[in-house]
């Protein structure tokens, strides 16, 4: 077992000191799990915070992903940086599924304007044949290659198609959360 630097020179307790330790790691457990749930509650306030903004500054071009980051000052000497990225998108769909003839549908309308049939344009985004799987390894890419190949309306209808959504609906999408020290930059 590799030793900690703050664990070197431990020795083994003697008997009559092991129900104080256990005490003592009973009592610790139970404020960490308080302040986990703490910080959870918190954590889901600044996020609700950080939606809430409409000056949020978009993430640069070099982060390969769309999305917007808010800085939240504290009062003593730190920031939190809620950085979201845009909605997920899906990663597969089986061939012929509700989700297949959905985007084709899409797809016919830029198809009818152009010499690509619907099936061609949809194998710019996902490959075939059995399970559709996305091309595109970042979101920000596919968004590109859409708005690229499509109208302008098509293009934000297909979009919007290909985002993941829980089972109410609501489009999921990746939020973290870091305090940093005033001055450091966040790694998100």
């Amino acid at each position: 077992m590799a030793t900690k630097t703050h664990l070197k020179g431990i020795t083994t307790p003697l008997p009559d000191e092991v129900p104080a330790l256990v005490d003592r790691q009973a009592y610790l457990d139970a404020e960490i799990s308080k302040m986990e749930t703490e910080l959870e509650v918190i954590k889901y306030k600044l996020t609700l915070y950080a939606l809430a903004q409409p000056k949020a500054e978009r993430l640069k071009d070099g982060e390969n992903r769309d999305g917007r980051r808010v800085r939240i000052p504290g009062t003593q000497g730190h920031t939190c940086h809620v950085t979201i990225t845009s909605d997920k998108l899906i990663a597969s769909f089986k061939h012929e599924s509700p989700k297949h003839k959905e985007l084709l549908e899409i797809l016919q309308q830029d198809a009818q304007a152009s010499d690509v049939s619907a099936a061609d344009l949809l194998n710019k985004y996902f490959s075939p044949p059995d399970t559709w799987n996305n091309r595109h390894k970042h979101g920000a890419d596919f968004r590109r290659a859409a708005s690229e190949y499509l109208t302008e309306d098509t293009a934000a209808a297909f979009v919007a198609a290909c985002r993941q959504v829980d089972r109410h609906g609501v489009p999921k999408n990746s939020i973290s959360i870091e305090v940093k020290a005033d001055g450091e930059e966040a790694e998100s």
